[in-house]
């Protein structure tokens, strides 16, 4: 049997994580991606911007942005408490 969750994994993001950057699940039709770990790493998994909290915040939405491309959808709202993704 198939799990129903797949895990997403890209080139374009670094492996130093040891964990998906995110995961897509589907189920009665539906399909739910949930997304992990955006943090200020470059391909190389380098931390960047040390010290400017705003340079790691725009590496972190660079990060979520491909994780989500990479799971076929796209950021299009985001709040503090959740974020919002619609298949493209």
């Amino acid at each position: 049997m198939s799990s129903a969750v797949d895990l997403v994994r890209t080139s374009r993001l670094s492996d130093v994580a040891e964990y998906a950057y995110a995961s897509r699940v589907r189920a009665a039709g539906c399909e739910l991606i949930f997304a992990a770990g955006a943090c200020p790493l470059d391909a190389e998994g380098n931390t960047v911007a040390v010290g400017d909290y705003a340079g790691q915040a725009r590496q972190a939405m660079r990060n979520l942005r491909t994780a989500l491309a990479e799971a076929g959808a796209a950021l299009v709202r985001a709040n503090p408490r959740s974020g919002v993704s619609q298949r493209r």
